[in-house]
């Protein structure tokens, strides 16, 4: 096995610690299984792994079918006609055949919604894995999806993302988001892998130029989630909505680990793309993993990494949230195996532990999605497991060479 860090002891080098990892990834894909719509597209399950309803989201459909084609590529039994539902039912059940693009859920169902770049970010992520994995249908759904993106959401002028729209495409929302722009920057680092077109990096650093190196730097790391369509920071956003699943008010620690790896892989990608590195791309993953680590891990009473805090670093929401600590997993592990810094080892047996002990559901499968400020299942933010994406990536990405998480997530492993 191929040392991942230079770290010594370190975990990501022991093999028990790859083969719990494997272990995690084949647990998971077998708990969503299950998750199939008779009406198109994939459900939400209950901690048990039942239906929560019987209406399809179209954000998990897109979850899963990047999941379960990143998965087919692997050669994981059943992901292949998995990927293949996830596909056809973008493409036909879930796609808005009057105007184009998607909702939330069925079109007829959704009226009164907006077509939004996050949930349209992880449709090509679906479509371009897929595309990978020969899955039926990906290609023209990878075109559909991508020109829609380019069309409405890709701002040239902004060099960022847009936030939403009504269902025709009219009154394109003021709101600007660091969240959208999150997620379509891992797309984007996707796109320029598979299509080997340098202009997705050229965005994908306009985004973190932005988010990251102007207004996140400025706040000590804490990363701006909310601004207004002239990209100045709203910090009262959704004050009198602190629990939103997407737009909570305040800071989220979550993403700020979730950005300090992406840097760390545009850096890399930058690299073997030929292109100009900044130095300040590992500057700034260094100082968003410090600040999310200072103001989110709690130690005492009860560990965990708590969902939000606000802009005097004091907590707002406890919530332990799966999400959130899977990306922390992801960011320790990828500046332990860029810097050989034996301090991210002990950041990541605390994440790990934490996993381990506290989120993973060894009765029913999967992990306990929302746990609260005691670690007792809770269902305040997050109802169920209704996320398989974010533990399944991490257990892809922890165990992989750190100039290969991005190649190997979208190309068959060589076998020796």
């Amino acid at each position: 096995m191929k040392l991942l860090t230079k770290v010594r002891h370190s975990w990501l080098n022991q093999t028990a610690h790859i083969d719990w990892l494997k272990t995690q990834t084949l647990n998971l894909l077998d708990f969503y299984q299950d998750a199939q719509c008779q009406y198109g597209g994939f459900i939400d399950l209950d901690r048990y792994g039942l239906p929560l309803h019987q209406r399809p989201n179209t954000l998990n459909t897109a979850r899963f079918t990047y999941c379960y084609s990143l998965a087919a590529i692997r050669g994981y039994a059943g992901s292949v006609e998995l990927a293949e539902w996830g596909i056809k039912s973008l493409n036909e059940h879930l796609f808005d055949h009057k105007h184009g693009g998607w909702l939330s859920s069925l079109v007829d169902d959704s009226p009164n919604d907006r077509k939004k770049s996050y949930l349209h970010a992880f449709v090509l992520l679906a479509a371009n894995s897929a595309k990978q994995a020969n899955i039926a249908g990906a290609d023209a759904l990878f075109d559909k999806a991508v020109n829609i993106f380019n069309e409405h959401f890709w701002s040239e002028t902004e060099n960022c993302v847009l936030e939403s729209y009504a269902p025709d495409w009219s009154d394109l929302e003021k709101y600007r988001g660091a969240n959208c722009n999150m997620h379509s920057l891992e797309m984007f680092m996707q796109l320029a892998i598979t299509t080997q077109d340098s202009s997705w990096l050229k965005k994908s650093l306009a985004i973190v130029e932005r988010i990251i190196h102007e207004h996140a730097k400025n706040h000590d790391y804490s990363v701006v989630e909310h601004f207004d369509e002239k990209w100045k920071p709203d910090y009262e956003f959704n004050k009198n909505k602190l629990i939103d699943d997407f737009r909570p008010y305040g800071v989220t620690p979550g993403h700020g680990f979730e950005w300090c790896h992406l840097l760390i892989n545009l850096e890399q990608e930058l690299q073997v793309m030929g292109l100009d590195v900044p130095q300040w791309l590992l500057e700034d993953a260094q100082g968003l993993f410090d600040t999310a680590w200072k103001n989110g891990w709690q130690e005492k009473p009860h560990r965990g990494i708590i969902y939000t805090y606000d802009w005097k670093n004091e907590p707002v929401v406890r919530e332990r949230l799966h999400w959130v600590h899977a990306e922390a997993a992801v960011a320790s592990a990828t500046l332990m195996k860029r810097l050989n810094d034996e301090k991210y080892e002990v950041y990541y047996r605390k994440i790990i532990g934490y996993i381990h002990h506290t989120l993973v559901d060894e009765k029913h499968g999967s992990w306990f999605q929302d746990l609260d400020k005691r670690n007792n299942i809770s269902n305040l933010i997050w109802n169920g497991k209704p996320d398989l994406y974010h533990a399944f990536l991490m257990t892809l990405k922890l165990p992989m060479l750190l100039d290969q998480v991005l190649l190997q997530q979208l190309k068959p492993v060589k076998i020796k």
